[in-house]
Parts: C-alpha cells; structure tokens; sequence
C-alpha cells in the first residue's frame, strides 16, 4: 500500500513476482478445509515427494521475505514523500497499520495463514525506525542482521530464541527501510535497479544453495535439519531473485511480462485477498480436488492468468486496485 501517487515499475514488478511464488505454496492447500504442516515422509511419495520438496526449497519463505522487503521500503518510501511535501505522516501510519489488521482479521477468516496481521504489528513496530537518518537505520539493520543469525540456531526453549527469532522476521522489513531510506530507490516510474551485485555473484549463491539442499536430500537428512537448512537458506535465495528481477526488468523494459508483473503489484493487495478464492475456483472447475503437488503449476498459472486479466481490465479505468482504492480512502481521507 503505498502512500503516494508516484509508482516505481521495478517494485510493482517485484509485488508480482512476490505473488506469484506465494501462490505456489498456498495453492497446495486451497483445496483442503484445514492447513496442517505437511511432512513429506510417510505421506508422499514419489513424484508427488520431488514436487513438494521442490516447492519448499524454492518458494517457501523466499517470496514472503520479497514481499516483506517492499512493505518496509513502502513504509519509507511514504515517510520521505511525506516529509519532502512537508507533511504530517504518523496518523497515516497508523491508519494504514489499523487498516491492515483489519483486512487481515477479515481474511483469517477463510485463510488462516493471513499476513496482514503480522505486517500491521511489524509496521507499529517499526515506525521508530522511520524516522532514524540512514546512518542509525544502517547500525540498526546490522544489529537485526546478527540476531538473526542466530536465530535458526537457538533452541525452541532458549531465553533468546524469541528476540533472535523475532528479529530474523524483522530483517527483510528492516533491510526495506534502509535500501528506502539511504535513497536506493527512485521516483516515478523510474526502472532503476534497486541492488547492484553482479549477477555471477547470484548465480554462484543459488548454485552453492541447491547444491546444498541436494546433499541434505542424498544423505537422507532428518526432517528437521531440512527446515533448519530452507530457514537459513530462504533470505539468501530470495535476494537472489530479487536481484535476477531487477536486472531483467532494467535489461529488456516495457516487455509483456514485465508489465504483466507490474499491473499484477500494483493491485498487490487486492490480487494476495483474492488469491485463495479464485484458487479455489480453479481448482472446483477443473475438478483438480484434493490437489496433487504436481498439479500445483496448473493451479497457479491459471489462478494468475485470471489475475492478471482482472487486474489489466481495471487498471484501464482506475489508478489503483478495488482494495487499494478504499483503504487509501481511509488513511489519506479523500478518494484515491
């Protein structure tokens, strides 16, 4: 939810992406009454195992840290705008932060794995921190970043387990606020590269990251040790992505994918608040029900295209998506 008008391509392309690797998670899970942890020994096997462990190593977490990365940089991006216009931006804060447990509580109640709950405590959370110059938000990102090192180390029973793990959550927001804040992004519709690495320097970490996972898998490692491993390895693996989106988006501009992506982020809440519903659609029409994991593709493509229309048709007559519209009523007090 951003608080300005201007719109950044690159981060509207980033929501999309961020969506789509959701999607692949939650979509195993549309066709089921319940959400319950899956473990792939004793309950899959086969081509179903591979497909699952296969979605886990590269989807699960990478995309929500994405998605988490741009709430903290949205978050800044609206203080800076805010304050360049001389303008008071605490009770629009605040106001989008109620806005988003709302929409959250709402949603609970047919997705019980909602998010928007946990951002709209993060963002109260993290509303000293906007205010920090770049320099304090630096020393305050390198002190979430050596907690969070720690975090899938401790025990569940350690005294620090739960600052350590509660600044591992915080690392992704936390980094957004400071590429945002120390200027790495750009105004209106600039494609900008937010990240400048190399893309050797990507390519080597996903490398070394699969290969890691395929020795866990070939030693046949306790499920526990392959969630440590996918924890520790999620914020890598999704900086990584996000660096690949950037460039190709910087190197082929104005492509049809890319703009699918952007006009899919730019409805980025409305698209996430209807993902599980038309999932469910795709799957009762295909008669897909109880999904297999190797089915998930489908699902997620399909449940895409049909977002990805949506969000092209009403994007032609309005400046931003249904939800966005209303609840930017709400915090800014005017229609969108």
């Amino acid at each position: 939810m951003s608080g300005g008008d201007q719109r950044i391509t690159v981060l509207d392309q980033l929501r999309g992406v961020a969506l789509c690797g959701m999607l692949f998670i939650n979509a195993a899970y549309f066709a089921y009454g319940a959400q319950e942890a899956v473990v792939v020994s004793g309950k899959v096997a086969g081509l179903e195992a591979w497909s699952y462990r296969a979605w886990q190593i590269l989807f699960a977490g990478k995309f929500v840290a994405i998605f988490s990365f741009l709430f903290g940089a949205g978050l800044q991006l609206c203080v800076v705008r805010a304050q360049a216009r001389q303008a008071p931006w605490v009770g629009s804060h605040l106001r989008r932060a109620a806005v988003l447990y709302v929409l959250g509580l709402l949603h609970s109640l047919v997705w019980p794995s909602d998010i928007l709950r946990a951002y709209a405590g993060f963002a109260v959370l993290l509303l000293p921190m906007l205010v920090l110059s770049s320099r304090w938000q630096r020393r305050v990102l390198i002190l979430t970043f050596l907690a969070a090192l720690c975090a899938p180390m401790l025990s569940a029973g350690s005294v620090l387990s739960f600052p350590a793990g509660l600044c591992f959550r915080l690392l992704p927001f936390v980094l957004g606020i400071y590429v945002a804040g120390a200027g790495g992004m750009k105004g209106a519709g600039e494609r900008m590269p937010v990240f400048t690495w190399h893309l050797y320097i990507v390519v080597g970490a996903i490398v070394l990251l699969v290969a890691g996972y395929a020795g866990l898998l070939v030693e046949q490692a306790a499920t526990a040790q392959l969630e440590r491993y996918l924890r520790l390895t999620s914020y890598p693996l999704a900086l990584c992505y996000g660096v690949c989106v950037v460039k190709i988006a910087a190197a082929i501009p104005d492509s049809s994918v890319g703009r699918g992506l952007a006009a899919l982020g730019r409805m980025s809440l409305s698209n996430y608040l209807s993902q599980d519903s038309v999932g469910v659609l795709v799957i009762a029409c295909l008669g897909l029900a109880p999904l297999a994991y190797s089915q998930v593709p489908i699902v997620v493509v399909l449940t895409l295209l049909l977002q990805w229309a949506f969000s092209r048709a009403w994007l032609r007559r309005f400046r931003s998506g249904p939800i966005e519209t209303l609840a930017g009523g709400f915090i800014h007090g005017r229609r969108r």
